[in-house]
């Protein structure tokens, strides 16, 4: 089962970079209290 907790990680994970690439991300989202890493797009 733990496989499938990784996947869903690594699925949210490149969902918020691909929204946040996109510009899709609203200013007040930018302090995330789940601890989530900030991924400053390129």
């Amino acid at each position: 089962m733990e496989l499938t907790i990784y996947a869903v990680a690594t699925m949210a994970a490149l969902g918020v970079g691909l929204i946040e690439r996109a510009g899709y991300w609203p200013e007040n989202w930018k302090v995330q209290p789940r601890g989530v890493p900030k991924v400053t797009p390129l």
